[in-house]
């Protein structure tokens, strides 16, 4: 945001010369006609708004804008933004405020983005929309107290995620669970890869930008507090050190959540949530109980996305212990030949899933080298055909592969097989060497758009 280059359009527009050239009726009338239409897109175009910290001008003289510039590279900065320090911030604050002035009651979702150590200074912008509902954050630090109170800050919010966030507080500080005040309508709770900061840096805003003495900070994984939210109903809550801090508690207050997305799983989290159809998990765990006279009956949609193949086992377990399943969708990393993945894990996992109606894959394959300093790399591959024929007992398949793995693929022999929906992750996948390809399975029409081919079998 440059406030110090605006231009002065009254200036402009009563201007004698200029308005010699304008037909003054006609003007009025476009005006009007434009005034209109301007107040009929404005909830339209500010329904969803970002803020980043490519929202402001780098070369501005503010505590902000001079540490992207210092982040980026440019230590010239700094000395300029030492001196204004927090009188600087207050200012920045206003001038956003007065640019949401009219926007901000049209606005119901906010995406605040890579604002990094600035975003402790900016994170109460959030205070001046009306009715938000959404509120993301990914890549930023925000106040710890900020978070807790945002039932108070922003009471008609709906929709909280959290995403590679930093809760900044003082080393003295330490909140409890009376201190949360959740909106009252939160329906969603995403919790992805958050920290806790104490610093007592924070006193000193340029001290907590620009110190990176990390004796100055401790660090913990977010935990979830014992609180009750009413109408929760989603709940993602993955830590990057693979800790479920608070969740068995938090999971006991809301029997009733019915999607559940966790970093790393534990059937002791899942057994007593009866009202559960969505499960998605990036890490799995083994079974070191008897777990076989369990049922997760009312699940009927189940992810995996970081699989590996030590992993196979648990995974057919778990998914025989939801005999409703009707989704399935799953990652797998494989250093074996990756067909085996498919004809040896995927045919035999989905041929004992009665109720099994859709399969999403995404087959990611790779090898380990030793490079001349005697370091193992990891080299990625990608799969150049796939062979899905044995996987023959569902009506919806969602592939997600490279070009070359979609232009030979072979799926004759899906005999149940309804829809088809493959996907690119590298090139389009709408040129005549598909379109030649796909042709020639008379019994099916196929729509091409760009990255992604969409089959229907005419026959079913």
């Amino acid at each position: 945001m440059d406030y110090n280059f605006r231009i002065n359009w009254l200036n402009i527009v009563f201007n004698f010369e200029f308005q010699s050239y304008l037909d003054i009726e006609l003007l009025k009338e476009i005006s009007l006609t434009s005034k209109l239409a301007r107040e009929k897109l404005k909830p339209l175009v500010f329904k969803n708004l970002r803020l980043s910290k490519y929202n402001f001008d780098w070369g501005a003289n503010n505590i902000v804008s001079s540490y992207y510039s210092y982040a980026n590279g440019d230590q010239i900065k700094v000395t300029r933004s030492k001196s204004s320090k927090i009188s600087n911030v207050n200012k920045i604050l206003n001038n956003i405020a007065e640019d949401l002035k009219d926007a901000k009651k049209f606005s119901q979702s906010l995406h605040i983005e890579e604002l990094s150590r600035p975003g402790v200074l900016l994170f109460p912008v959030v205070g001046l929309f009306d009715s938000l509902t959404v509120l993301k954050c990914n890549d930023c630090d925000i106040p710890f107290i900020k978070f807790i109170k945002l039932g108070e800050l922003i009471p008609s919010l709906t929709n909280i995620s959290l995403s590679n966030v930093n809760l900044t507080k003082l080393k003295a500080e330490n909140f409890s669970p009376k201190q949360y005040t959740f909106p009252p309508n939160l329906i969603h709770l995403n919790i992805t890869d958050c920290c806790v900061i104490s610093s007592n840096l924070l006193l000193d805003p340029y001290e907590y930008l620009y110190n990176n003495d990390n004796s100055q900070r401790t660090s913990n994984c977010f935990a979830l507090p014992e609180v009750s939210i009413p109408n929760l109903k989603k709940l993602t809550f993955c830590c990057n050190k693979k800790k479920n801090k608070g969740l068995k508690k938090f999971l006991e207050l809301h029997p009733n959540l019915d999607s559940l997305t966790l970093g790393s799983f534990n059937f002791k989290l899942v057994n007593n949530l009866g009202a559960l159809k969505n499960l998605q998990i990036t890490k799995m765990s083994s079974f070191k109980d008897n777990i076989e006279y369990l049922k997760l009956d009312s699940i009927k949609k189940l992810g995996f996305f970081d699989i590996q193949v030590s992993d196979y086992a648990n995974i057919k377990k778990l998914c025989t212990l939801c005999p409703n399943l009707e989704y399935l969708n799953v990652v797998i990393y494989s250093t074996n030949d990756y067909q085996n993945a498919i004809d040896g894990f995927l045919g035999s996992l989905v041929s004992n899933l009665s109720k099994l109606r859709t399969l999403k894959f995404k087959l990611l394959t790779y090898q380990i080298h030793t490079n001349n300093y005697g370091r193992n790399m990891v080299v990625m591959n990608t799969a150049e055909n796939l062979d899905i024929n044995k996987i023959s007992n569902v009506e919806e398949l969602i592939v997600v592969a490279n070009g070359s793995a979609i232009l030979n693929i072979k799926f004759e022999n899906c005999s149940k097989l309804k829809r088809l929906r493959l996907e690119s992750n590298n090139i389009r996948v709408d040129g005549d060497d598909f379109r030649q390809k796909f042709e020639n399975y008379g019994s099916w029409a196929f729509k091409f758009n760009g990255y992604s081919i969409n089959g229907y079998n005419l026959l079913k």
